[in-house]
């Protein structure tokens, strides 16, 4: 448990046959490839409990990591495979805590959670943390992922199929890992916080043009179905006259947090500009897109969103949004503006059709001008 780093992997050298050593650094390399393919942090999380998964020979994996770059909780990551925590009780581990403060003044390594017992009596606050994990699986080790004197991850592992205890090779392995893995992270951290809104944790304009650019080719290329949706809050510019910018942030908050978790893991929920967000849904036609954004308004006009200036319950506010939807057309749609704006007429047509509304964008180019049934005007 408690050791010299460099300490630990001599004697771990010592006792790994060659072959096996050049079996494991080749799996390294070939995780080292593909965690450096992606900077979304859940891809690459995915990626490498998957790995941990298959070479360690377990059946259950997860990972302790913030939720967002600006969160300092660690939290079990929803891409854990087989391990389920007491949603009313969950595990959750302070950047700043008696257990991230154990594993860097102890110097701790993989080990099992029952190794780091006889560290309570000095770091009391681990034994709530410990006592979690293993009702999470009897028998779970550890990996840390440490970034510049920082614990920015804890991967758990369940016990190994066959009932034996890690071996040499398995654990130097997992260390290799887990630093490849700290380093993967701390980089999608930073990506994360140069292409996301961090108030609503949508990505940003910038992103959101690049992606829909991006996935317009693709869409080109395959044949795959791509659509796109735009969201305009009702009424909104009254919430902030009315009670503040405090609670205009909050009703933001709110409607993106409903478009996020709606999103599927391919979608790009994006803050379009102001009160008004966009969401990229690559594999969707337009009939699909259209229950899509159904689904969105009538979760947003179920929001009871709480007045922060006030307790009683009459003074919930009532959100409501208007949604415009377009289906990509690579015969009129020749860039990011064409789409745009064709979803944005559609978004237009909705608010002045009485809001709280989804309409389809007409398959016509943006430029004619068209009846509200969608019939091309001369002249």
């Amino acid at each position: 448990m408690q050791s010299d780093s460099t300490g630990t992997e001599h004697s771990l050298d010592a006792l790994i046959p060659y072959e096996t050593k050049i079996f494991w650094k080749d799996q390294l390399i070939h995780l080292s490839k593909s965690v450096s393919s992606t900077l979304e942090i859940n891809r690459l999380i995915e990626s490498i409990l998957h790995s941990c998964l298959t070479m360690a020979q377990i059946t259950q994996v997860g990972v302790l990591v913030a939720e967002a770059a600006d969160t300092h909780n660690m939290t079990l990551h929803n891409a854990s495979i087989n391990l389920e925590q007491d949603e009313a009780d969950p595990i959750i581990v302070p950047e700043k805590s008696d257990f991230t403060k154990a594993i860097l003044i102890e110097n701790i390594d993989v080990v099992s959670v029952d190794e780091l017992d006889p560290l309570i009596p000095k770091y009391p606050g681990i034994a709530p943390v410990l006592a979690k994990i293993n009702k999470l699986a009897a028998g779970t080790s550890i990996v840390p992922l440490r970034n510049k004197s920082r614990i920015i991850g804890i991967i758990l592992l369940g016990p190994k199929a066959s009932g034996e205890k890690l071996t040499p090779e398995e654990k130097r392995f997992l260390h290799d890992l887990g630093a490849i893995t700290a380093s993967a992270v701390a980089n999608a951290r930073l990506y994360e916080l140069a292409t996301t809104d961090m108030m609503t944790k949508l990505k940003i304009h910038h992103f959101f043009q690049t992606r829909l650019r991006e996935e317009m080719e693709i869409s080109e290329e395959t044949n795959h179905p791509l659509s796109l949706i735009l969201t305009d809050i009702d009424h909104f510019k009254p919430f902030n006259d009315t009670y503040g910018h405090q609670v205009g942030d909050v009703v933001l908050k709110e409607v993106a947090g409903t478009l996020l978790k709606l999103a599927r893991a391919n979608h790009v929920p994006s803050r379009y500009g102001g009160e008004e967000f966009a969401v990229i849904l690559p594999g969707m036609n337009g009939a699909a897109a259209l229950e899509f954004a159904e689904n969105v308004r009538r979760s947003v006009e179920q929001l009871r969103v709480k007045n922060p200036q006030t307790s009683h319950p009459d003074k919930e506010l009532k959100v409501t949004v208007s949604i415009g939807v377009a289906e990509f057309n690579s015969k009129i749609d020749f860039n990011n503006h064409d789409i745009i704006e064709r979803c944005d007429q559609a978004l237009y047509r909705a608010k002045h059709s009485g809001r709280n509304r989804v309409e389809m964008a007409f398959d016509e180019p943006a430029g004619k001008n068209v009846d509200a049934a969608g019939h091309v005007l001369e002249g």
